[in-house]
């Protein structure tokens, strides 16, 4: 008896902290990439479009890597939403209009913030 209740504690110790650390890996690679597209903003408002245009391809590329295993974290439609906003992004930067780059930075943002915060257990999601 005294190992079921053992293995019962054990089981749900180990299970909230996975659980824990996939709700903070999922939300500090969200904030690493708000953190990159704040950048990417700031280049866009300065009117460099080319510097954005290849930091642009260099996030993008790195996210396709990411979003397949985020994929077994999160719901598909988070990461579809971000391959979204990211091809907006570019198709916006590769023809130099700086006020559609705007929406579709602003999109991407959102989207990561979704990410960030839709799995995470705050108050308002538990409930």
């Amino acid at each position: 008896m005294r190992r079921a209740y053992l293995l019962i504690i054990l089981l749900t110790v180990a299970a909230v902290g996975l659980g824990l650390w996939a709700d903070l890996t999922q939300r500090s690679v969200a904030r690493d990439y708000l953190h990159q597209t704040e950048s990417l903003r700031q280049q866009v408002k300065a009117g460099e479009m080319e510097a954005a245009e290849e930091a642009e391809a260099s996030i993008h590329a790195r996210w396709d890597k990411d979003s397949r295993w985020l994929n077994c974290l999160i719901d598909h439609h988070h990461t579809r939403a971000v391959s979204t906003a990211f091809l907006q992004l570019s198709t916006a930067l590769e023809m130099g209009w700086a006020d559609e780059s705007m929406k579709a930075l602003d999109l991407l943002q959102d989207a990561f913030t979704d990410i960030g915060q839709s799995d995470f257990p705050h108050l308002y999601n538990v409930l």
